[in-house]
């Protein structure tokens, strides 16, 4: 489910948890994302932000020949969630740093991923991917990089780039955790966040919504 406005049958009244974060002030809905059902390490894509980047990553991903982005257009940004809330993410004009989810979710669609565990890829390995992010920190985006990758995709090794856009910063993550390569492929090249969306090694995660708690 990835509504900003979701159904009645995914919300849960009754589990408003005292581990989730308080909604802030002001918040405009009458339920909101039930963060306790996350894990650290997750993958969080978001639906349509705004913005020069944006509009170039959704550009190339509804006109581009391969049908893993094709069919996941609609999502152009990506972020690793961290816990509590927060996500650390790349955001064009802005450094690697770590922000609210709330920011997303309140106006925007959302949808979640998660590494699928393997005999070589434990559930400590894939949550460890919210700690390799922080590795990242402050990086510069890499505007340069979105329009390189587009015209010439590339499998770079993680800590040959020296600057990142949302979805490679989460391939460096979970490269840095667990191993895995995600464009190791052709078919997963560019990686743009239609390709976290969409590919094999990745889980959905269910989202579901609750009654957030009272004054």
């Amino acid at each position: 489910m990835s509504s900003i406005l979701p159904p009645a049958s995914s919300i849960n009244p009754s589990s408003v948890l005292t581990t989730e974060p308080a909604a802030p002030t002001g918040w405009p809905g009458a339920v909101v994302p039930n963060f306790s059902d996350w894990r650290p390490g997750d993958i969080v894509l978001v639906r349509g932000p705004k913005g020069t980047a944006g509009t170039m990553v959704r550009l190339d991903q509804a006109l581009s020949t391969n049908g893993v982005i094709r069919s996941s257009r609609e999502w152009t940004h990506a972020a690793v969630y961290v816990g509590d809330g927060c996500v650390i993410d790349a955001t064009y004009g802005q450094p690697i740093a770590e922000r609210s989810l709330w920011d997303y979710c309140e106006r925007r669609a959302i949808t979640v991923r998660r590494v699928r565990p393997s005999s070589t890829v434990t559930r400590q390995d894939i949550e460890d991917t919210a700690n390799a992010v922080r590795g990242f920190l402050g990086l510069p985006y890499g505007t340069w990089d979105v329009i390189f990758d587009a015209i010439w995709p590339r499998s770079l090794p993680v800590r040959s780039r020296r600057s990142l856009y949302c979805s490679t910063l989460v391939e460096a993550a979970i490269a840095e955790a667990t191993q895995l390569r995600l464009s190791s492929l052709p078919a997963h090249r560019p990686m743009y966040p239609a390709v976290l969306a969409g590919h094999p090694l990745l889980l959905g995660v269910p989202l579901e919504w609750r009654v957030p708690d009272g004054p």
